[in-house]
C-alpha cells in the first residue's frame, strides 16, 4: 500500500529503444504520474480534513493540524503537491501537520530513478540530466540508474561477487545503483545508521537522525534493551573493514561509551545487556 511507505520512488524511463513504441519524454512521463498521485489525495485530504476538524476540540495533534488544512487542500486543488507546502515549514510544523499528512501521497517525500542505458548508468544521458533539472525545480531528488544492469547485479550479488567487481568497472561504477537510493532515503528521512556485527552477519540499524543515546539505540533492536542496557562499545566501520573487531581491539581501536553515548553515523556497536552473555 503505497500510503504507508515512508519515502515514493518512482522509475522513469529515459532511453530511446526501438523496440518499445511512443514518444519518449520523460518529463512529460513524471508530470502525468505526479498530477494522478495529486489527484488521488484530494478527496482523501478533504474527508481527512472534516475529521481533523471534528476531533479538534478533543484532540491535541489534530488542534494543532488545522492551520495546515487550508494550505495544503488549497496546494492540491491547484495541481501541486503537498510536499510542496511542507517543505516551507520548519521540523515541528512539518510534525505538527502530520495528523493530517500521514496518508497523502504527494506529501511524502520522492525519489525519481531516471532509468537509463547501462553504458550511462552513472551519469546519466541528455534525458536523464534534463528531467533532473525540471525535478530539481520542484524540490524532488533525483538519481540516474540501468535497470537492466540492477537487475544481472542483484543476481551477480550473492551468486558471483568477483564477477560483480568486473561488471561494475567494466561501466566506470564504483557500486550498486541501490546503495546510492538507499542513501538517498537516508538523508530524506533524516536517519543515522549504525551497525551490529557477529559472527554470521553485519546488519544495519536505521534511527532517527538526532542527539540519539545508544540506550534508545538498542531499543530499536529490542524493546527491552532500553531498561536492561549497561553499556555499549564503539567501533568505527572503516577499522572494523580493515582490521575486524578482535584486531581493532589488540590496536586500541575500541572505545567504551555508557547511557549518555551519542550515536554517530556507521558506528560499530556492541550493546552490554542483563543478562545476555
Amino acid at each position: 500500500e503505497i500510503r504507508s511507505v515512508a519515502v515514493v520512488l518512482q522509475v522513469v524511463r529515459c532511453f530511446k529503444d526501438d523496440a518499445i513504441t511512443g514518444v519518449v519524454s520523460p518529463i512529460s512521463e513524471f508530470d502525468d504520474i505526479n498530477q494522478e498521485l495529486i489527484l488521488s489525495d484530494v478527496d482523501l485530504a478533504k474527508k481527512r480534513a472534516a475529521q481533523i476538524r471534528k476531533k479538534a476540540a478533543n484532540d491535541e495533534s489534530c488542534e494543532r493540524a488545522v492551520k495546515h488544512l487550508d494550505p495544503i487542500l488549497k496546494a492540491l486543488e491547484g495541481g501541486v503537491a503537498a510536499r510542496a507546502y511542507l517543505d516551507t515549514l520548519d521540523s515541528e510544523e512539518q510534525k505538527d501537520a502530520s495528523a493530517f499528512t500521514v496518508s497523502l501521497i504527494s506529501a511524502k517525500p520522492r525519489i525519481v530513478l531516471c532509468n537509463v542505458e547501462e553504458m550511462n548508468a552513472g551519469s546519466g544521458n541528455g534525458l536523464s540530466q534534463a528531467l533532473g533539472e525540471h525535478l530539481k525545480s520542484l524540490g524532488i531528488s533525483s538519481l540516474p540508474f540501468s535497470a537492466r544492469l540492477e537487475a544481472e547485479a542483484s543476481l551477480l550479488a550473492t551468486e558471483d561477487p568477483e564477477f560483480l567487481r568486473e561488471l561494475l568497472d567494466s561501466y566506470s561504477l564504483k557500486r550498486r545503483a541501490v546503495h546510492g537510493v538507499l542513501e538517498e532515503c537516508q538523508r530524506l528521512l533524516k536517519l543515522t545508521k549504525y551497525y551490529t556485527v557477529g559472527e554470521i552477519e553485519a546488519r544495519a540499524w536505521f534511527v532517527p537522525h538526532t542527539d540519539l543515546k545508544a540506550p534508545d539505540a538498542a531499543a530499536v533492536i529490542h524493546s527491552d534493551f532500553k531498561k536492561l542496557f549497561k553499556g555499549v562499545e564503539v567501533w568505527k566501520a572503516q577499522d572494523v573493514i580493515e582490521h575486524g573487531k578482535q584486531e581493532c581491539r589488540k590496536k586500541h581501536l575500541v572505545k567504551k561509551g555508557g547511557k549518555d553515548y551519542i550515536v554517530k553515523d556507521q558506528d560499530v556497536l556492541e550493546f552490554d545487556i542483563k543478562g545476555q552473555k
